[in-house]
């Protein structure tokens, strides 16, 4: 099926990101602060830093049109607690720059970072960077632990949020989906779900979603840890999206988890409930 200029511009608005977030003085302050991990890919310069705390390693991964920077809060915990957390921004994001980005690329970025610092120990991704992330595990990356924020778990809900968006026909969608497939294979649907890659993966897994998110639904953190040989699900209210990325319990309920404690003992179906 052919597809026409609308169908056209959602699959470009697909792989284009908008301008970066704005970024506070003291955020960049932190990131400027870190060491330079010097790294290049497909001709671009990628901004990603490490804060050296001890030897294990944490990455820290963004979502669609986010940047490094919301990460923050957390790496500093993560400091504090001996854990080195290492932050990038994608390409189209932040300090890297350019207009876009897909799920191969930035996935490409992850195993990058992470060969340019010898491995890491811990991955920590939110939103749609879950999708870049688990891609980079089921090209062979490995960690010990995995936090899933917020994360979709199929690559249908995925573009169907876009078509969506695009109010796109079904005939329209379903060029769309055609055009998705010759960019990444027939297989696409099963080889970008994080659903699907949780399957085969044996990492300890901590899954944090709130009830409420209007982003993407809870509904998908519970296909996601069914997916899980071990996971779990903590669960919180009131947080939306974005606010649970700084929010204290949620963080202690990471940093719990990543040092060592079972995901069972950490998600409480009270842990992160506001009082």
């Amino acid at each position: 099926m052919r597809a026409d200029p609308q169908t056209l511009q959602a699959h470009a608005a697909f792989l284009r990101t908008l301008p970066p977030l704005p970024i506070s003085p003291r955020a960049e302050a932190y990131l400027r602060s870190g060491h330079e991990v010097a790294l290049e890919h497909r001709g671009q310069a990628i901004f990603a830093r490490r804060f050296d705390a001890g030897p294990r390693k944490a990455l820290l991964v963004h979502g669609v049109n986010g940047r490094a920077s919301q990460w923050v809060k957390l790496a500093s915990r993560l400091q504090a607690a001996g854990i080195t957390p290492v932050l990038f921004d994608a390409p189209g994001h932040g300090f890297t720059g350019g207009e876009q980005t897909d799920t191969d690329l930035s996935a490409e970025v992850i195993q990058a970072v992470v060969e340019r610092v010898a491995g890491v120990d811990i991955a920590i991704a939110h939103s749609f960077g879950n999708a870049w992330l688990y891609r980079a595990l089921a090209k062979g990356l490995r960690v010990e632990r995995l936090v899933t924020l917020c994360g979709p778990a199929r690559a249908r809900y995925i573009v169907d949020q876009h078509v969506q968006r695009c109010r796109l026909s079904p005939e329209q969608a379903q060029a769309f989906c055609g055009l998705l497939e010759a960019r990444h294979g027939t297989d696409f649907w099963q080889a970008y779900s994080p659903a699907q890659i949780a399957r085969q993966l044996e990492t300890a897994a901590l899954i944090v979603h709130d009830r409420a998110d209007s982003i993407i639904q809870y509904a998908q953190a519970l296909e996601l840890r069914a997916a899980f040989a071990q996971a779990e699900l903590l669960s919180t209210e009131r947080l939306g999206h974005f606010d649970l990325l700084k929010d204290d319990q949620v963080i202690a309920a990471i940093l719990a988890f990543v040092d060592g404690a079972p995901a069972s003992d950490v998600a409480r179906p009270d842990a992160a409930a506001p009082g």
